[in-house]
């Protein structure tokens, strides 16, 4: 987080004093897609963390925790997150992964930098960011189900800068909510019929002790 904070005083520096401490207000918002689902234990899901209401703003970083519940959940943090390429191209360079991944149980932390502006063409990073969608997919994560139960999803600590280095506003009553619901699976039908003959068998038993 920290290095999310620098890099947006920096641009503020290089562009003008005068975004420093400005904080433009649109309705941004943040959301789980889907925001409820049902699984069963063992098998994983995908949700999406997605960014709606950037138009006219744009997205050059973004710095976010995800929480959820680690006794009902599993997440694996080297294979579980996909993280959208929206703020531009990994293999190009053009954005750097900044997350710092599982900070504690139940908690993910996600971290993006856009570079084309700051160090790419001028004219491209313009055209990048006009050109940029409203509704962003920030990053795609699995969670695969632990226990029964049911787990909520939340969004916090949220810090969020456009190309020039402003912060974009949002409240709590912007970040959406979700949850994932883990049930037991039923026993398989071979299962049940052993577990009957097993307890037959049993009933003999304790008939011919009793004769």
């Amino acid at each position: 987080m920290q290095k999310i904070v620098k890099w947006i005083q920096i641009l503020c520096c290089i562009n003008c004093i005068s975004f420093l401490g400005i904080s433009q207000s649109w309705a941004t918002t943040l959301s789980f897609d889907p925001s409820s689902s049902s699984i069963l234990a063992g098998e994983s899901i995908d949700v999406d963390i997605v960014i709606s209401g950037l138009d006219p703003e744009n997205l050059a970083v973004f710095d976010l925790n995800v929480n959820f519940d680690p006794t009902i959940l599993s997440y694996a943090p080297n294979t579980g997150c996909e993280l959208g390429e929206g703020l531009g191209l990994f293999d190009f360079f053009e954005a750097s992964d900044e997350s710092d991944g599982v900070t504690a149980p139940g908690t993910i932390n996600l971290a993006v930098e856009s570079w084309i502006w700051p160090i790419g063409d001028t004219v491209y990073g313009d055209a990048f960011f006009s050109d940029q969608a409203s509704s962003l997919t920030l990053a795609t994560l699995t969670f695969t189900g632990l226990a029964a139960g049911n787990s909520s999803l939340s969004i916090s600590d949220v810090i969020l800068g456009d190309e020039n280095g402003a912060s974009i506003s949002i409240t709590s009553t912007d970040l959406g909510t979700g949850s994932i619901e883990v049930s037991s699976p039923a026993p398989e039908p071979s299962t049940m019929i052993l577990f009957g003959i097993g307890l037959l068998g049993f009933s003999g038993i304790g008939r011919r002790k009793t004769s």
